[in-house]
Order: C-alpha cells, then structure tokens, then sequence
C-alpha cells in the first residue's frame, strides 16, 4: 500500500499544506488469518490489535515481514526461494502461476490505522487520497465502509473518497484496509 493524504479538497484542488495530514507512519499489519473481526470492527478504536506488524506506508506485505525480520533479505543469495509461497520454478513469470495453498498471501492481510482528524476540519468536505494500492482493497473509516473490493482494483492505482460522513474531526478516526492479491 502507498501513502495517504487526508485533504480538505480533491487532489486536483489541494496541495500538501496547512489543509493536508500525511498518513505514512503508525500503521499495524496483520493477515486476515489471525484477525477473527470484520473491517466494521477491525476500524473502530474498541478493537485492539495485538501481534501487529509496525509499518510504514508505501510498503507491500512482503517488504514489511522483511523489514521485521520475519523473512530473510530476499536480495541475498536464494533467500528468496525460502520465502513462504515461492515454490515457482526458478525464471517463470510467477504472476500467471496460481498461488499455493500454503501461501501467506493467498489470504488477506490488514492495514490499519489510528488518528486525529483536527477539530478544525470540522463542518468541511474531507478526502482521503490513497496514492497506491496493490491490489484489491476493502476500506473501512470508523465502523463504516467507504470502499469495496469491486470499486478498488488495480496494480498500484490512486484513488479518492470524500470521507466527510465517516470522519470524526476531533476525535481519534480508524481506518482499515484490508488488502487482497490479483488472484482473489
């Protein structure tokens, strides 16, 4: 998943200014096999994320297990045919392979995130711009969904949702992704 804009305008009309909150960093990650809750609970501040990967955005599921040390650096010597769900012959184009059962990946795996929407934005027009998501998403705000799997497809596509009905200016806002592969 890339990063993400909270905006008081569409992209087309806001730049990254006083109006704009980045939200990269404070992300949790976690498969969908070790999440029981669905995305109306998994978004709300009840829910409580316990053995969550930390992450920041943009980072793909793969390339933050790396960075946690849950997978060997696939760059070095054939970590990668260690990797979980690689059992690809060696060369093939591994994205018209279906995928293992035992895959990792064959599963969803969840984004989440907490935080404040400023007091001050409230009353107005809020858009949160995903600047990339591979591939499929499901996306929750508050207990609310804002975008289904059927609307966001696509290797690495933008995407923007005025977010005014869900969003919670001055309050702590929860938003979950739950992000499936092109094979799903």
């Amino acid at each position: 998943m890339s990063s993400l804009v909270l905006a008081q305008q569409p992209k087309a009309h806001h730049t990254l200014a006083e109006d704009t909150l980045l939200l990269r960093d404070g992300w949790a990650l976690q498969s969908s096999c070790k999440v029981e809750q669905k995305g109306d609970v998994v978004s709300t501040a009840r829910f409580r994320p316990q053995g969550w990967h930390a992450v920041s955005v943009p980072t793909t599921v793969f390339s933050a297990l790396v960075k946690h040390k849950v997978y060997a650096d696939p760059d070095f010597g054939m970590n990668l045919r260690s990797a979980p769900g690689v059992t690809y012959p060696i060369g093939a184009n591994f994205s018209n392979i279906p995928m293992q059962p035992d895959s990792p990946y064959i599963v969803p795996w969840w984004y989440r995130k907490e935080f404040l929407i400023p007091a001050n934005y409230k009353g107005k027009a809020l858009w949160l711009n995903f600047h990339g998501i591979n591939y499929k998403a499901n996306i929750w705000l508050n207990g609310k969904q804002i975008a289904n799997s059927d609307d966001v497809a696509g290797a690495w596509r933008t995407y923007e949702f005025n977010i005014t009905g869900a969003a919670k200016p001055g309050a702590t806002n929860v938003l979950a992704v739950q992000v499936f592969s092109p094979t799903d």
